[in-house]
């Protein structure tokens, strides 16, 4: 049986939809997919279905009509193609998954039929997109359908040059190195190996004190709903829908395109600088003075690292700064961190992508990860009592690790009502704010329960202190977040509220909560809440 005797024709359409119903309640799946040009008649397992049969196993099903559609897009296990797909995850956890099928689209029409063919099999899916996330099932279903977006890799730059085109498939550092070759960037991660799917997360970003989130400047996003329908998603067009997607995760569809603003960029510096712990007390106070200098100067980041390496203390400060900067003669907000002198400094003037690519280095594949997300108010003895408490408890467990501070300035929560705002529940007047990721890196498996245990009590801990302190802030930063952590009811009471009816609206069937079960869904831990 040929593909184009079954794959003929697609309907693709995203408007005409009243904004209180989405999808009617006849809603027929077998009819979309006819619209989408899948001859359903053609396919004897899903002819079955419409006779209303019962599936003993709906994957097989589901990924033998997905190989009959799409021949050698669909990867099998058994054969040397999936067994290099699924051991390529960033993840030694995520490349232990083994889904029943892997089905690489090249459109949005594409993942229409997977998301419907998915909805009449009842075959859970996972999308792929950079693949980034530590812990199974995000973009990985075990016995499901793995979707990877990799070959929708578009980078366009629209005539005007005011926004980029670019596929789900796409990662950082790719983005990156094309539009600098038009003096522009986009605000996006801060590693060149991390993908798109850092959106929807929030996203934040080495012009964040500037622009804000990631989220907070997308022109549009092309979307796949529950129903197959693909939407052009503006402020304008479905803003309900344009809200939730900044921020929201997974929960409302597929992303097959994000248009991004560009912003200018040329060459700018960044490295970093490794310090020993008698320098610890002056490097947070430095960290908190650059916080609340922001407002002055919002071209300075930084990324402030505290591990145990063989037993030995050290901080690494990550260093970044929008434009060249003469080490000599520095501006202002980087001169307290530049007087405190390291052992070891890597710090120049480079690209934005050589400075991504350094991130990426220091977090590479083929290991075990655990990450860990807390957000808090910004106060130099309570990062000290972090500090200290993670030495003691934490520090010397995994092979590699660190507990790290990053800043939510005022300045980059400001940004965040544009363009009717995002989900993420952040206020201006909460900041200046720093969160913190707790990361643990290993390779032996019989360490896993022992690792996150020691990782959940000292997070546990930490949310108390605060507590105790007045400094404790419910938002767990997506992209940062660990298994164990329910991060979606962090955005606040009136966010969740509004995501949920969002959901309700475009998804009624719940298919980005049930079929699609990975990640971090509207309410619950992906693993069962323990901070």
């Amino acid at each position: 049986m040929k593909a184009r005797s079954i794959f003929c024709l697609g309907i693709v359409t995203g408007t005409g939809f009243a904004q209180d119903v989405f999808e009617p309640s006849d809603f027929n799946v077998t009819d979309a997919l006819i619209a989408n040009g899948v001859d359903v008649s053609a396919l004897p397992e899903l002819a079955n279905l419409t006779e209303k049969r019962s599936l003993s196993n709906p994957c097989a099903v589901a990924c033998n009509s997905l190989k009959l559609i799409f021949g050698s897009k669909i990867l099998t296990s058994g054969s040397a193609d999936y067994d290099a797909f699924t051991s390529a995850y960033w993840s030694t956890q995520t490349a232990s998954v083994e889904p029943y099928c892997v089905f690489k689209p090249d459109k949005a029409l594409d993942v229409s039929t997977v998301v419907l063919l998915s909805r009449l099999t009842q075959c859970p899916f996972a999308i792929k997109g950079g693949g980034h996330t530590g812990f199974p099932g995000a973009s990985s279903i075990e016995g499901g359908i793995t979707v990877s977006l990799e070959n929708m890799n578009e980078i366009t730059l629209s005539s005007d040059k005011k926004t980029a085109a670019i596929g789900p498939g796409n990662r950082w550092g790719a983005v990156y190195t094309k539009l600098a070759e038009q003096g522009l960037t986009v605000i996006g991660g801060r590693a060149s190996d991390v993908g798109l799917g850092l959106v929807l997360g929030g996203g934040v970003s080495h012009h964040s004190n500037i622009y804000g989130f990631a989220c907070d400047n997308v022109a549009f996003f092309e979307v796949v709903t529950a129903s197959g329908i693909i939407l052009t998603v503006t402020p304008t067009q479905f803003p309900d829908l344009y809200w939730a997607l900044r921020g929201g995760g997974n929960n409302f569809g597929v992303v097959t395109k994000f248009n991004l603003e560009t912003v200018p960029q040329g060459l700018m510096w960044g490295g970093t600088r490794i310090h020993l712990q008698p320098d610890y007390p002056k490097l947070i106070d430095a960290f908190a003075t650059m916080v609340e200098s922001a407002p002055s100067d919002p071209k300075a980041v930084q990324i402030l690292s505290f591990a145990v390496t063989a037993g030995s203390p050290a901080a690494q400060i990550q260093l970044e700064y929008l434009q060249p900067v003469d080490e000599s003669n520095p501006p202002t907000i980087l001169k307290q961190y530049l007087s405190i002198p390291p052992v070891m400094a890597s710090t120049l003037n480079r690209t934005l992508t050589s400075d991504t690519d350094m991130l990426s280095a220091q977090m590479p594949a083929g290991h075990r990860y655990s990450f860990w997300a807390g957000t808090f108010k910004l106060d130099r003895d309570f990062m000290t009592w972090m500090q200290e408490r993670h030495q003691k408890d934490v520090g010397s467990l995994p092979d590699q690790g660190s507990l790290t501070f990053q800043a939510f300035t005022v300045p980059a929560l400001s940004q965040m009502s544009k363009k009717g705002g995002n989900a993420l529940g952040l206020d201006p007047a909460d900041g200046p704010l720093f969160h913190v990721l707790l990361y643990m890196v290993w390779d032996d498996k019989t360490k896993d329960e022992a690792l996150n245990k020691a990782a959940g009590d000292f997070m546990s801990a930490a949310k108390q202190e605060a507590k105790n302190r007045g400094l404790y802030h419910r938002y767990i930063y997506m992209n940062y977040a660990g298994p164990y952590q329910n991060v979606v009811p962090g955005y606040g009471e009136e966010s969740l509220s509004r995501l949920q009816k969002v959901a309700k609206k475009y998804d009624p069937a719940a298919v980005f909560q049930k079929l699609q079960p990975g990640g971090y869904k509207l309410e619950g831990a992906p693993y069962g809440e323990v901070v």
